[in-house]
């Protein structure tokens, strides 16, 4: 019986070679994540979406790893790409012994229910630990998206303290400008603040002259 526990191991990253990949790891994957990195692994390429959707059905169906491992690397893609992986040729063994003939399995089937319930609790066990696997590459996924969101948090409260700093520098310098100039008649105007006495009254005359000599030049 496979061992079918809760996933306590680490996951793989799909982009992890295959050269460091064993026969222990990939059954620790669960779902989609075990399929790539059994096509990667056995096969050197990634997985097709017919490969993809045909062994997740049998994963979520509590189909038995092992035997899809067995399948890809018994396949004649398998068996041309010939990559050694840890662990491979040891599980292609096992399953042989175990596999009866077509005649003994015919034979099997009439004789008995097609899973027994052994096999049905194996079979179980495999369709919870996948599932299982699949929400844990759910959580794993949303962490990622909270953090994300806080970093942006984080980033938007520094710009807008950032923002609120400059404000208050400028209000602090148009208060002490208009502290040493006086208080300016009409609408508070803190850029006109800035501009010493003497400048605007050479700024108001000169817009005087220009007026009257547009009114010349008009007549």
């Amino acid at each position: 019986m496979q061992n079918s526990e809760f996933p306590s191991s680490k996951p793989v990253a799909d982009s992890q070679t295959a050269a460091v990949i064993d026969v222990a790891t990939l059954l620790d994957q669960g779902d989609a994540r075990f399929v790539r990195l059994a096509y990667q692994a056995l096969l050197g390429r990634k997985v097709d979406d017919n490969g993809l959707a045909n062994y997740l059905a049998q994963l979520r169906s509590g189909e038995d790893k092992a035997g899809i491992l067995v399948e890809i690397a018994s396949s004649l893609e398998g068996r041309q790409s010939q990559i050694q992986v840890p662990g491979l040729d040891e599980l292609i063994t096992a399953s042989r012994q175990r596999k009866p003939s077509r005649l003994n399995r015919f034979l099997q089937r009439l004789a008995k229910p097609l899973h027994t319930p052994t096999e049905s609790l194996e079979r179980g066990w495999r369709i919870v630990d996948n599932h299982l696997h699949r929400l844990e590459a759910h959580l794993v996924g949303q962490a990622a998206e909270i953090s994300a969101l806080r970093s942006d948090l984080q980033s938007m409260r520094s710009r807008i303290e950032s923002s609120a700093q400059v404000t208050s520098v400028a209000h602090a310098a148009a208060q002490a400008a208009a502290s040493v100039s006086g208080p300016a008649a009409g609408p508070a105007d803190p850029m006109r603040r800035l501009v010493p006495p003497r400048a605007q009254q050479l700024l108001s005359s000169l817009r005087r002259t220009r007026a009257l000599r547009l009114r010349v030049e008009q007549q």
